[in-house]
């Protein structure tokens, strides 16, 4: 009661208004802040994805953001480029171990073995596919983009080997131009924010659970005390004081524990509506 009373105080100080005036702008500020807690977690989840996803594939995040809306311009998605780079780092390592077919391979696309091995795995994709584009005759096209890419995923890359020699410089410039590429630091800090919201929601889930274990006891006694109930194993009135007794316990913490929390609550609410207005 104290608190309550302390709280209301600090809202009629802070606005001067009716309740229903308060009432309604803070059912405004609580409306606008979901909504923007949706964004950014959106936002955080979508930046994390791309920096978890382009470490899986041993590239930069900007290579993958550049190679994701290649792949979704050619009418599939970015599920398509984790398979198509484990299976041109297999050609690679064939490349490494001397495979004549696979040097064969490299040969026909024109494209020098020492600058490939020397390149990284984005600029390896980068070459391979711009030396596919400029091949003429469609058959060795697509036997080598099956050699080199695997039976499945070829096909999912057909559209985008089918653009014009050029065209992949043309889309780099154009989503740079859109701002569709965010930059690698952009990215990490992004990521950096993921990772202090999973520990934040891990610390909400251990402090829960640290909450419900000073209730266990209460709990079960009550549990005891139903079970006692249904089996015939004790008369009513003993369950039922058990049942009531456990009841005033549970309630003895929360309200021994109220007046802390509510005075908290009730500072950051203040300050956060007073910062706003």
């Amino acid at each position: 009661e104290k608190s309550a009373g302390s709280f209301s105080s600090k809202i009629g100080t802070a606005f001067k208004t009716g309740v229903r005036a308060v009432a309604g702008f803070v059912t405004g500020v609580a409306a606008v802040s979901a909504a923007i807690g949706a964004l950014v977690v959106k936002f955080v989840d979508a930046g994390s994805e791309i920096d978890d996803n382009a470490q899986k594939l041993g590239i930069s995040t900007e290579a993958y953001q550049y190679w994701s809306l290649v792949l979704q311009r050619a009418g599939t998605d970015a599920s398509q480029l984790s398979m198509a780079i484990r299976n041109m780092s297999t050609f690679t390592q064939q490349l490494a171990e001397g495979n004549g077919d696979a040097l064969l391979t490299l040969q026909k696309l024109g494209i020098g073995y020492e600058d490939f091995m020397a390149m990284n795995t984005e600029d390896q994709l980068y070459s391979i596919v711009e030396a596919l584009q400029g091949m003429e005759d469609q058959t060795e096209k697509v036997q080598i983009a099956q050699e080199i890419f695997g039976n499945r995923v070829y096909q999912e890359l057909l559209p985008l080997l089918n653009m014009e020699q050029g065209s992949l410089e043309e889309l780099r410039s154009e989503f740079e131009g859109l701002g569709l590429i965010m930059s690698e630091d952009t990215i990490k800090s992004i990521a950096a924010v993921g990772d202090k919201l999973d520990n934040l929601g891990n610390l909400f889930k251990i402090t829960g659970l640290s909450i419900a274990a000073d209730f266990l006891p209460e709990i079960n006694n009550i549990l005891d005390a139903f079970t006692a109930l249904v089996t015939g194993s004790s008369d009513v009135e003993t369950a039922m004081h058990t049942i009531a007794d456990s009841l005033v316990s549970v309630l003895t913490k929360v309200l021994n524990a109220a007046p802390d929390i509510l005075d908290a609550a009730g500072n950051l609410l203040i300050n956060i509506v007073v910062g706003l207005t």
